[in-house]
């Protein structure tokens, strides 16, 4: 009996064991799923991290950049009135033609400063939502033709050949064929800023090509401005649609003149007509900007 007892007794411990090896293993297997995802959780956390820090450098970058714009823009236009303002109290400047001309020379940068202003000023009510849009719907090939024709000429006569052409999902394409619901004028603000930034800083014999591609599948338009001027440098692209963004070695250049706030401006047009804006470029060969916008194709005589 207590042979048959203590048998009892060790089978029944060898059956724990059996039982407490197997609640090992699984546990072991169960610790191994949970660490490799706490492992796979931080990889994610530290991606995340990495984007975030490498997003804040560039901010911090954009506001330095901001600072010393703002900066350059304000003073540089008020302490040349300054001086010249100077010279005609101290009689440096007794001429009376000569006096006109610094007048005259003291309301083109009080202009321009105003305009700064005023851009600015656009700016910060677009970002705030203060402005009212006046949607409507458009014939796409109106709008195009006339925005075509308007810079063709003002690119001829620099030189520069300008060009339209219309496709849908790259084809050849009619564009009688869709509408699209925009703030008419407000994109028109927006193609001149794309166009006339591309007219600046191309020389003549250049071109600058438009492309209205249709995408039925999304319903969307994009517009693309193509230009063979010298390019953005890589480090300049993700800044191009910061507020005063401009780079220094074109600071005082006549041709790169502007407040920096246009493309900003641009940017905010077109997400409020629930669009998108982007760019490309090659240094030495050419940029491309982007606009994607919602668009309907027609049906039968006319509307949505």
């Amino acid at each position: 009996m207590q042979a048959l007892i203590i048998s009892g007794r060790f089978s029944g411990a060898l059956r724990r064991v059996g039982q407490v090896t197997g609640e090992l293993r699984e546990l072991n297997a169960h610790l191994e799923e949970r660490i490799a995802q706490r492992t796979e959780e931080l990889r994610r956390s530290n991606e995340t991290l990495e984007r975030t820090n490498r997003e804040l450098e560039r901010m911090e970058r954009s506001r330095r950049h901001l600072i010393t714009n703002i900066s350059h823009d304000l003073r540089t236009p008020l302490t040349l009135v300054r001086g010249y303002l100077e010279a005609m109290k101290d009689g440096v400047v007794k001429d009376p033609k000569q006096q006109d001309k610094y007048i005259g020379m003291m309301l083109n940068k009080l202009g321009a400063l105003n305009g700064l202003i005023q851009d600015l000023f656009e700016l910060s009510k677009l970002e705030a939502g203060q402005i009212p849009f006046q949607f409507g719907d458009v014939k796409l090939a109106d709008w195009a033709a006339r925005l075509c024709e308007h810079y063709e000429i003002d690119a001829g006569t620099r030189g520069i050949k300008l060009d339209c052409s219309f496709r849908s999902g790259g084809a050849p394409w009619n564009p009688e064929h869709a509408v699209i619901r925009i703030d008419t004028a407000r994109m028109d603000q927006v193609m001149a800023n794309l166009i006339y930034n591309a007219l600046d800083h191309m020389e003549s014999g250049g071109r600058i090509h438009i492309v209205f591609d249709y995408r039925p599948r999304d319903n969307r338009l994009e517009i693309a401005v193509h230009d063979t001027g010298p390019g953005i440098d890589p480090e300049d692209m993700p800044f191009l649609f910061d507020r005063f963004y401009k780079k220094d070695k074109s600071r005082n250049s006549a041709k790169c003149s502007g407040s920096g706030l246009g493309l900003a401006i641009a940017k905010e047009i077109v997400e409020t007509h629930g669009g998108t804006i982007e760019a490309d470029s090659v240094p030495g060969e050419g940029s491309v900007f982007r606009i994607r916008l919602p668009a309907k194709e027609v049906k039968g005589s006319g509307g949505w």
